[in-house]
């Protein structure tokens, strides 16, 4: 029973993030949003939409590395979209990171 109850929770989690991520994309005006809906090539839309360099998608896939460049890419979509940088620091935090993203996807930017 748990299996399946971790296996819901995790799939609720990978497209409620690809939901996000899509919406984020398209307040931004970056274009191809479908991307986020392709595991591994989301992490490459992720950096477009922060409009970083394209090689920063292969650093997130170095351990340790990975939080380093995690971290920019969402301190950068956050100032984007109005938001503090600091908002990047908080996707390290389970949970209080699908609500940092929800505030980024879904409320209006500050002006």
């Amino acid at each position: 029973m748990g299996f399946y109850i971790w296996t819901a929770v995790t799939v609720f989690a990978v497209l409620y993030f690809s939901w996000c991520l899509q919406v984020i994309a398209k307040k931004l005006g970056t274009p191809d949003d479908w991307m986020a809906w392709v595991p591994l090539l989301n992490i490459y839309y992720m950096v477009l939409v922060a409009r970083k360099p394209a090689i920063w998608a292969l650093y997130m896939f170095i351990p340790i590395v990975n939080l380093y460049f995690m971290v920019q890419i969402w301190c950068e979509i956050a100032e984007l979209r109005g938001r503090p940088r600091f908002a990047g620091y908080l996707m390290l935090v389970p949970v209080l990171n699908y609500m940092v993203m929800t505030r980024i996807a879904f409320l209006e930017e500050n002006k």
